[in-house]
């Protein structure tokens, strides 16, 4: 059985109903948008739950900024422009700013009110083996034509892996039958561990969800190697509260970000830590730099690789929900679809109605563009 030093369920424990309610507004988060390395003077276009949003780094200061895209003279995009001096030229003029941090090379948009912003914690990834580890995961992102929430489910699906990801990152020989238990909600995630009683051999795995789009796999401890430390021993913590062993830790965990770009497409962002894959800030690349670039560059095609052994399968799926066929039916559903199916509820109640999405700059409309434009595509 897969031990992932989880004794008891932590005293934030509630259950379904308060984990459902405990996300009332999900625009009030922090989303991790654009690496920091890539955001220049040069605007950047991109949207974030159907908001299109402009992005540069102002260039006295080096602070990241985000603006609403549009123009308040001609409402043109202002993605398309260039940045002079940053300076404000109209004082009648006034465009919407995103609250902005920049955390784990990131930089990280707030598209929910302000003021709530300044009451929450600063940004940061979270990591399922936990941050006090001094182990800094491999990340990069790759944009896609799918609905965040297929990515999601996606993410939290573990009885297709042997199926799909037969040449890459399983085998068909692996399946097997799979249950998830020891389900948890706490006010911020549920948890629930994979168990193939069958194939004991295979590798354990615990999923959480924690919203509005964020995956978490942790790997057993037993699959991170120890290694000795050459300092005093100490006991770090487990996120779950329990010691970990007095030894360096190599944690082996992957969080998934599937940002809700807009309806049907979203960002899909990897932060990756692995024992048999030295972490980028490791010693070993300030002596052999191209090694750690070529690394970087494997990692990436590799998760590419990945994804596109999904990608025919949610783009299907993404075509028959849009037909009106139902995204999951519980009367045929596997002990695999726990947390699927709750994050399938939760998403009817959260985003379902669909009022979490922009919906344009006013109600007051003059010209109105119909859907499916023929001449536009769109």
């Amino acid at each position: 059985m897969a031990d992932f030093s989880i004794k008891a369920s932590p005293p934030t424990s509630v259950d379904r109903n308060q984990f459902f309610n405990s996300t009332a507004n999900l625009r009030n988060y922090w989303f991790p948008v654009v690496p920091s390395n890539e955001l220049t003077a040069k605007p950047l276009g991109l949207h974030l739950w159907g908001d299109p949003l402009i992005l540069y780094r102002e260039p006295a200061l080096n602070v990241a900024v985000a603006l609403e895209d549009l123009c308040p003279h001609r409402a043109a995009p202002l993605s398309v422009g260039r940045i002079s001096d940053a300076r404000a030229k109209l004082p009648a003029a006034r465009v919407r700013q995103y609250p902005v941090r920049e955390a784990d090379e990131w930089v990280w948009v707030w598209p929910g009110d302000p003021e709530s912003a300044e009451q929450r914690e600063p940004p940061g990834v979270y990591l399922a083996w936990g941050r006090p580890r001094d182990v800094r995961p491999w990340t990069g992102y790759i944009d896609l034509d799918i609905d965040h929430s297929l990515l999601v489910e996606n993410f939290l699906d573990p009885a297709h892996l042997p199926f799909t990801h037969d040449t890459t990152i399983s085998k068909r020989a692996n399946a097997t039958s799979l249950t998830i238990k020891d389900v948890h909600f706490s006010l911020e995630s549920v948890k629930g561990t994979q168990v193939t009683p069958e194939r004991p051999d295979l590798p354990g795995v615990q999923f959480e969800f924690r919203p509005p789009c964020l995956v978490a796999l942790k790997f057993r401890a037993d699959r991170a190697t120890p290694q000795p430390s050459p300092s005093p021993p100490t006991h770090a913590k487990d996120p779950a509260g329990d010691s970990a062993p007095p030894v360096k830790f190599q944690a082996f965990d992957q969080t998934f970000y599937a940002i809700p770009t807009r309806k049907g497409h979203c960002r899909f962002i990897y932060f990756q830590r692995m024992p048999f894959i030295p972490d980028p800030a490791a010693a070993l690349w300030s002596y052999v730099p191209p090694l750690k670039w070529m690394t970087s560059w494997y990692l990436h095609r590799f998760n590419k690789r990945v994804l596109l052994e999904d990608y025919a399968l949610l783009k299907g799926v993404q075509k028959n929900l849009r037909w009106g066929a139902k995204a999951i039916d519980k009367r045929t559903a596997a002990p695999a679809d726990t947390i699927v199916m709750v994050y399938r509820d939760w998403w009817r109640k959260m985003i379902g109605a669909g009022q979490v999405w922009f919906a344009g700059y006013s109600s007051d409309i003059e010209d109105i563009h119909l859907d499916n434009c023929n001449t536009c595509g769109d």
